[in-house]
């Protein structure tokens, strides 16, 4: 590992003035349980690494109107410790509980999972789903992007020099709406997804789909949506079959690559299985057995 700076900023203008100079390249510290192994291996040399997680707003977990605030710097754990504010967001939960162990929740951040821009990120696929905006700021301003936006490519987020992610924002919907996300591994734990799938579903009071989101992950270079699969649903009943042939529709969205962990045909095999097993978790949600 070359030797690099350090900068522990205790404010957005802080971290962003260091994030601005362009006589440096400088990388944001949120969890660094990723950022840390990749400048191990080389494949990140930053010469400045700005420590953004003792800024205030960073740290702040809060409800404004129907839409939860997660800042950017809040550990996993913390998250999910809070029970409460989960309660109609069940796939994101799960999302949390499956990034690594218990020690990598206590230090990994949901910025720092996005900020990677890991094709497999856990957390990215549910938030999609969800619908979520992340509030991307700098010295001077803010604003609000999808998540579904922001990551343009492996590794690449649309951010200029010196903005961060602030927090981010997922729209709590009332009434009949759940939500899931399914992934497969090798491993059962602390393994990295070969295919992972969130959805986010609603019904009308005849039980027909008024309501669908579903994102993948770990199939294409960046987030995207299930558009076919989504719109084929839309207006039927939620039962076995049309689960079943939405499912189906999920390939017709994916690009994935052979890569170590396993070949595109695998991927694209296993993506009706695990989707279907996603849109069938919001069903039992629903306490509907399909």
């Amino acid at each position: 590992m070359q030797d690099f700076d350090y900068i522990k900023a205790r404010s957005i203008t802080d971290a962003s003035r260091a994030l601005s100079d362009k006589s440096v390249n400088p990388l944001i510290l949120a969890g660094g349980t990723d950022l840390v192994d990749q400048m191990r291996r080389g494949v990140k040399i930053p010469d400045v690494l700005v420590d953004i997680k003792s800024i205030p707003e960073l740290q702040s977990i809060q409800f404004e109107d129907d839409t939860l605030v997660l800042g950017g710097g809040v550990p996993l754990s913390t998250i999910y410790q809070r029970t409460s504010i989960l309660s109609e967001l069940p796939g994101l939960e799960t999302s949390l509980k499956l990034i690594g162990s218990i020690q990598i929740q206590n230090r990994a951040t949901i910025a720092g999972n996005i900020g990677n821009a890991a094709p497999s990120a856990d957390l990215v696929p549910i938030l999609v789903a969800l619908e979520s905006k992340a509030t991307v700021t700098n010295a001077h301003s803010k604003r609000q992007i999808d998540i579904e936006k922001l990551i343009t490519n492996p590794g690449v987020l649309d951010i200029e020099a010196g903005e961060l992610i602030e927090n981010v924002k997922i729209p709590v919907k009332t009434g009949r709406f759940t939500n899931s996300y399914i992934r497969f591994t090798p491993r059962a734990e602390m393994d990295i997804a070969v295919v992972g799938i969130g959805v986010s579903i609603g019904l009308n009071s005849d039980s027909t789909v008024s309501h669908c989101k579903i994102a993948l992950g770990a199939v294409t270079p960046k987030p995207v949506r299930a558009i076919e699969a989504e719109n084929y649903i839309l207006g039927k009943q939620l039962n076995s079959t049309n689960v079943r042939e939405a499912s189906t529709l999920i390939n017709k969205s994916a690009e994935p690559i052979t890569d170590i962990r396993a070949s595109a045909e695998y991927r694209l095999a296993l993506l009706p299985v695990i989707g279907e097993r996603a849109i069938n978790q919001c069903a039992l949600n629903f306490g509907i057995s399909l």
